[in-house]
This record gives structure tokens, C-alpha cells and sequence, in this order.
């Protein structure tokens, strides 16, 4: 008996002094330990002990308690503590902390301790994690957590596969298939976080989550190889997201953004935490937009893009684009659709009223398509400039006007055209080329011909054209070509000069000192209009005309060059005719036929234009040739014999001999060009000839 009593005591001695051993290698400054037990609960146990505290100090400060409801040291030297409630208290220099668990070890140098079964840390602001092992290593001041975890903060949820928390940098890794939840409430948005690892730096206010990482946030889903989101300094609301490696970002309805890709993406939240106030894009970014209606909505593309957004967090108020930037806009009703592109582009605009204005830079084109439907024909164009500013409503597929500067070229599926300048008014249509203030011109191609002007409307984006000041017109030979009057070559090009042009539906009217000419043909008045489907001509206004026509000769019957100038108030040519009709004040000067005057002429040409047949003149007419002077009412020549056939009350020619002028009268006189024989028809009492010596006064020259 006595012998079992003395080694009862002097067991309990041996757990006394090996816990006071613990206790001085923890460097606490006390240990309260109950009394040793027996019998032992674990027959491995070389000593087992009730419930006590171990107190660990640093210099003067109480730097961790170890609490337990007994332990067992184990002949290897370890030492396992039951029931553990390890506590770290906070310091300046890191956050306070507890954890328990069904049981703990600390190692022989006292740095580590292991918690297992049931582990709970619950930090000093609120922060639950729980798993089933813990590690505190008290030299970096980290808590591993190996195997499943979950983690509570205030109304926020987690887990992951294996977790560490830094406690002295306040950092949270998720280590593997992290889950963050955080429900709606107090300003928050539901929020719903997913990765292969997520770190939560509490301190510094950010969440970092990698591999394959999701966030669905308000409606918002963002994707990305790795995302990090910044909370607001005093609450866990989001302030900015950055987004990196394969990122992508979708919108709910009815917001304009709907999705959104790019290499790296940042979007900066408004102080809700829930709108959007900007959205940065980098490497290969493309932004696109909802359609109003349902449908396919624009889309911007390019290395970088940038978007301020207004207090709704959709209306765009600031845009910038850089490297590359496409615009795509489809077809919608009649309004075409439309690829614009450039090497930057930049917009501005009001929060209330979105987008006015955007300015694409270098290298810019702008390309319509639409299918021909009801009531709209189908469109295939493309200008490209050095510049295009836009003018919107509110976004960039509502366009007003688009302005294009810098070697302006344009081409569609009928014409081409260039200039200095050219503005486009979408909702009419129209547009205009213009070179003012520059020594260059604006010019059309088509299959008519070509316009050159320093300004060209082209009225509804169609046929119709109006040019202002310096109009030079050519119009294309050949069957491509317009009609245009017979008198002008089919196969050769006809020039037209003059202040304005109006052409349309296919009547073009050249205004201002207007001139059309080919070769040694011309016409010339104040208006010329030209009927470019049937090759009618219409001169007005101090007309003046030279014809190089060809006349078979009477005697020969060769064809032979004529040159005949001709003046009028007016000038008509009518092509199926192939009449010329010249009024009010009308005049031919021919280098074989002499001076026809007249209140109208017409010349008749024979087919192919080229020809004249004859000449018709009426009212107070007048010839003149080198040997003749004959007045009438009435004037036919006939090219082919060289027969002038006048009638009048009376008809009165005089003829130049070489000694004696000669007078001849009557109703009807018939002559001959070649000839000096004249004869009278008629009633014969009304002829008379007189002869008067010398040179008749009518051919004197004035």
C-alpha cells in the first residue's frame, strides 16, 4: 500500500513538472493545470492530466492562452491537448483571433500549434472559418486549414478546399474550388463568387480570385482566367472589378451593354456598388450592344476600349477607342447597315441625353450594305477618309450626320466620287462633296460621265445631282454613256462647262455662262439643259452655237467640212427629229452657206446627225452670201443640190455682178448657191428686176 501511494505521488510529480516544462517552453508566465488522473482514459499515455491554461507572453504582453480540459504526453514526447480553445489576442500589428477544436499539439519548439476535430476559428471582426484541421504558426503569424473549409462574415458564405489565413497581413487564401456568397441586403447586391482559389485580403479590401474565375453580381456575369474585386474602405460594397485573361462580362436587360470580351477588362463601380460608372477593355476587345426590340445589337471592337457611363450605368457619356476600332451596326428596316472602322475613335456626350458626337481618326471607312425590300433599294457603299465625325442621338447606330474629311473617296455599285470633304445626312440621304478652301475639286464618276465641282449634292444618296460653282462635266461616249445630240460623236467623250448643274431624272441642267462641246462642236447659253434619256437639248439665254457638220457637195457629191456658227435667244435640238430649232433673234454664219437670219431657224440633219439635210427659216428672214443678199418671209435650202427656195411679199434679192448690182423681186424666188440663175414663181406682176451700177448697197461691207 504505502509503496502504491508513493508512486501515485510520484507520477503526479512527473505531470506536474512536465506541464511547467510546456508552460516555460511557451515562455508563458503561468500554468494552471489540475492534478493528474487515474485511471488514465488512453492506456498509451504515460501522463494524463485534467483541464488548464497555458499562457504564452513576449516580453511583456500576453502573446497566446492555450485552454484545455486535459491533456495526455505520450512516451515519443508528445503532448495532446483535449477540449482546446487557443487564443491569439489582437496587437498592433495583427488581428486577434480564437480557435478550438476536439484536440491540439504544440511542437517541441513551441511555434506551431495543431488543432483537429471540429476546428473553429472565429476572428475578432466577426470572421468564422471551420473545418476539420488547423495549423497556427505563430512565426508567419498564418492559420492552415487543410481539407473542406467554410467561412462566415456577417451575412457573406464561403468554402474551398483547403484555406490559410494570414493574421497578421488580416489575408484569407481559398486554396481550391473556392466559393464566396454574399445575399442582398444593406446596400449590398447578391453577389455569387466562383474559382479554382480565392484570396480575401479584409485589410486591404480586395478579393482575388484565379483559375477560371466567375462572379455574378446584380445581374452581371464577369469572366475571367483570374479576377480581382476592390470593396469600398468602410463597407464591403464593390468598387472596382479587374478582370484579367480571357475576360468577359454580360448584362441584364435593358441595359445597352449586353456582353463584353477583351484580354484584361476593368469595370468601375458607382458608390451603390451595383452601376456601372466606367468599363476599360485591353487587347481584342469588343463591346456588344442590346437592340432596342430584340434582334442584333451594334458591336465596337479594338485593342483598347473605354466607356463613362452615365448615373444609370447604360447611357454612355464618354467613349475611346484605340488600335483598330470597328463599329458594326445591322440592317434595320431601311436604315442600311453599316461597318465603320478607323485607327482610333473617341466620343463624347451628356448624361441625359447619351452620345452626340464620336470622331473616328486615320484610315477610316465607312461601309453601307441593305438588301433591296419594300419600298427601298438595295445599297453597296463604302467612303473612306482620313477623318469622319459623327453627329448622333445618343448612340452610335443613331447617326444624324457623318462629316469625312481628307481624301474623301467614295464607291458604290454606280459611281465613284471624291474630295476634300463630304458630308453624309443619313435620314434624308443626301451628300454632299465639297473642295472649298482648298485648290482641289469634287468629282463624280458614273456611267454617264464624270462631274467636277467645287460642290456636289447627291440628293437621297440616288441619281439626282446638283454642283455648285466651276461645273465641268464630261459625258461618257458609247452605248454606257447618256444619250446626247446627234451632232456630237457617239463613240467620243462631250464636254460640259458651267456655274451649276441640276441633274434629275436623267434631265440635266447646266446654269451660268453654261458650254457643251465636243471636238469643234459647241453650244453655248445662260442654261442648257440636256435630256441625257432621249439626247434632247434645250439652250437659253444668249445662245451661241458652232456646228461642224458635213454637206455633199452639189457638184462633186462628196462630202465636204462645214463650219456653221449660229445665235439665238434659244435653241432647241430634238434628237429622234434630228432637228435644230433656233428662236427669237436667230442666226447662221456658214463658211460655204453665208448668213441666214431669221425670228426662227431649223436645220434638219440627216441620220446619224452628222449631215444637213436643210435649213428652214421664218419670219423677217435674211441671206447673205458673198454674191447675194435676199429678204422674205420664208427660207428652205436644200444641201443636196444647193437650192434656196424663199417666198415672201415680196421676196427681194440683190446680186453682186462685176460691174452692176441686180435686184430681182417676187413671191416665190428659187436659187441656186453655185449658180447666179434665179427664177420667179407666182404672179408674174409682181416681179420686177432692176440693174444698178456698182456694188448693191446690202453687201457692202459695214
Amino acid at each position: 500500500m504505502r509503496l502504491r501511494t508513493l508512486l501515485r505521488y510520484v507520477l503526479a510529480a512527473f505531470a506536474i513538472a512536465f506541464a511547467t516544462w510546456l508552460g516555460l517552453q511557451l515562455r508563458g508566465r503561468s500554468l494552471m493545470t489540475g492534478q493528474a488522473t487515474d485511471p488514465r482514459t488512453d492506456p498509451n499515455a504515460v501522463v494524463e492530466s485534467s483541464g488548464g491554461l497555458i499562457t504564452r507572453t513576449r516580453g511583456q504582453a500576453r502573446d497566446m492562452d492555450l485552454q484545455h480540459k486535459g491533456l495526455r504526453t505520450y512516451p515519443d514526447g508528445r503532448t495532446v491537448f483535449q477540449s482546446v480553445v487557443v487564443t491569439v489576442p489582437p496587437r498592433d500589428d495583427r488581428r486577434g483571433f480564437t480557435i478550438s477544436g476536439d484536440e491540439a499539439e504544440v511542437t517541441k519548439d513551441s511555434a506551431q500549434v495543431r488543432v483537429n476535430g471540429h476546428v473553429s476559428l472565429t476572428a475578432t471582426d466577426g470572421l468564422t472559418m471551420k473545418g476539420g484541421e488547423a495549423t497556427y504558426d505563430s512565426t508567419d503569424g498564418i492559420i492552415r486549414i487543410p481539407g473542406a473549409v467554410t467561412f462566415t462574415k456577417g451575412t457573406t458564405t464561403g468554402s474551398s478546399i483547403g484555406a490559410t489565413y494570414d493574421n497578421t497581413r488580416d489575408v484569407l487564401w481559398m486554396l481550391a474550388r473556392a466559393v464566396i456568397d454574399v445575399p442582398p441586403g444593406q446596400g449590398q447586391s447578391e453577389t455569387h463568387m466562383r474559382a479554382g482559389s480565392a484570396g480575401f485580403a479584409r485589410a486591404e479590401r480586395y478579393i482575388r480570385l484565379q483559375d477560371a474565375a466567375s462572379v455574378v453580381h446584380d445581374g452581371q456575369t464577369l469572366a475571367g482566367d483570374s479576377i480581382t474585386v476592390f470593396m469600398q474602405p468602410a463597407a464591403d460594397i464593390i468598387e472596382l472589378v479587374e478582370l484579367r485573361g480571357s475576360s468577359s462580362v454580360s448584362m441584364p436587360a435593358p441595359q445597352q451593354l449586353q456582353q463584353m470580351a477583351s484580354t484584361d477588362i476593368n469595370l468601375a463601380y458607382q458608390p451603390d456598388g451595383r452601376t456601372l460608372r466606367q468599363v476599360t477593355l485591353a487587347e481584342k476587345a469588343a463591346v456588344q450592344f442590346r437592340a432596342q426590340g430584340g434582334g442584333t445589337g451594334r458591336r465596337l471592337d479594338a485593342s483598347l476600349i473605354d466607356m463613362q457611363l452615365g448615373a444609370d450605368g447604360s447611357t454612355m457619356t464618354g467613349l475611346t477607342a484605340q488600335e483598330s476600332a470597328r463599329l458594326t451596326v445591322p440592317q434595320a428596316a431601311a436604315t442600311p447597315a453599316r461597318v465603320i472602322s478607323g485607327d482610333t475613335l473617341t466620343g463624347t456626350g451628356q448624361p441625359d441625353r447619351g452620345l452626340t458626337g464620336a470622331t473616328f481618326n486615320k484610315n477610316v471607312t465607312f461601309k453601307e450594305t441593305r438588301t433591296a425590300g419594300k419600298g427601298q433599294t438595295a445599297m453597296d457603299r463604302t467612303i473612306t477618309a482620313e477623318t469622319l465625325d459623327l453627329q448622333t442621338r445618343g448612340s452610335l447606330d443613331a447617326i444624324d450626320r457623318a462629316t469625312f474629311t481628307g481624301a474623301v473617296s467614295v464607291k458604290d455599285a454606280e459611281r465613284t466620287a471624291s474630295a476634300p470633304r463630304l458630308v453624309y445626312r443619313t435620314e434624308s440621304g443626301d451628300i454632299t462633296l465639297s473642295a472649298e478652301g482648298t485648290p482641289l475639286m469634287a468629282r463624280i464618276d458614273d456611267t454617264r460621265g464624270s462631274v467636277q465641282a467645287r460642290i456636289i449634292h447627291i440628293i437621297g444618296g440616288g441619281d439626282d445631282v446638283v454642283a455648285e460653282t466651276d461645273v465641268r462635266s464630261v459625258l461618257q461616249g458609247g452605248s454606257d454613256g447618256p444619250a446626247r445630240p446627234g451632232m456630237f460623236k457617239a463613240d467620243e467623250p462631250v464636254n460640259v462647262t458651267a456655274a451649276t448643274l441640276e441633274r434629275k431624272a436623267k434631265m440635266a441642267a447646266y446654269k451660268g455662262d453654261a458650254q457643251i462641246w465636243q471636238g469643234a462642236t459647241s453650244i453655248k447659253g445662260d442654261t442648257i439643259t440636256l435630256d441625257e434619256d432621249t439626247g434632247n437639248l434645250l439652250a437659253v439665254g444668249k445662245v451661241r452655237t458652232v456646228m461642224e457638220l458635213e454637206e455633199s457637195d452639189a457638184t462633186t457629191g462628196k462630202p465636204q467640212r462645214n463650219v456653221t456658227t449660229g445665235t439665238a435667244n434659244e435653241l432647241e435640238y430634238q434628237d429622234k427629229a434630228r432637228t435644230a430649232i433656233l428662236r427669237n433673234t436667230a442666226r447662221l454664219v456658214s463658211t460655204r452657206d453665208g448668213d441666214l437670219r431669221g425670228a426662227r431657224i431649223e436645220m434638219f440633219l440627216l441620220e446619224g446627225g452628222r449631215e444637213l439635210e436643210r435649213l428652214e427659216a421664218y419670219e423677217a428672214v435674211t441671206l447673205q452670201t458673198s454674191t447675194r443678199h435676199a429678204t422674205g418671209a420664208r427660207l428652205t435650202y436644200f444641201t443636196k443640190d444647193g437650192r434656196y427656195v424663199m417666198g415672201g411679199t415680196p421676196v427681194v434679192v440683190l446680186e453682186q455682178f462685176p460691174s452692176e448690182c441686180r435686184e430681182t423681186t417676187g413671191r416665190r424666188l428659187t436659187f441656186y448657191r453655185a449658180s447666179d440663175v434665179i427664177s420667179v414663181d407666182g404672179n408674174q406682176s409682181t416681179r420686177t428686176q432692176g440693174r444698178t451700177a456698182g456694188t448693191c448697197p446690202a453687201l457692202k461691207p459695214s
